[in-house]
């Protein structure tokens, strides 16, 4: 189907960017490690998996990091992307993702990397700008 790849990428951009925007609203300090955190976090993705990063941001105690879950969270909770947790269990998002099966993960994963992708491109222009 042409188009649906832009479609995607549209989808991904704007909620990416309406949430570096928000990142920048909550004060330099917030939005300086969020960058750093939406920097990072693709690595830490990469080396440990998908459910041990989410696990990891989601026992951090920062505001930044809370964002940063919440934002992912959203992204994949949004009516098209809905589908990569279909018969996910459990009540959080990281046990949603630890109960995939392999297939569903990768999934997921390959997703979360997408739109950390551009996550990180708006944080660093929209959290550089503001100063």
């Amino acid at each position: 189907m042409p188009g649906t790849d832009a479609k995607i990428e549209d989808g991904r951009a704007h909620h990416a960017l309406q949430a570096a925007q928000k990142a920048r609203k909550r004060g330099e300090s917030v939005a300086d490690d969020y960058q750093s955190y939406a920097k990072n976090l693709p690595m830490r993705i990469k080396t440990n998996g998908l459910g041990a990063a989410l696990a990891f941001i989601r026992a951090k105690d920062a505001e930044a990091y809370d964002l940063l879950h919440d934002d992912i969270e959203s992204w994949l909770h949004t009516d098209q992307r809905e589908y990569l947790l279909a018969g996910a269990e459990g009540d959080s998002l990281v046990e949603q993702v630890v109960s995939l099966d392999s297939t569903a993960y990768r999934a997921a994963t390959r997703e979360v990397l997408s739109y950390l992708s551009w996550l990180r491109r708006f944080a660093e222009g929209q959290i550089d700008s503001s100063g």
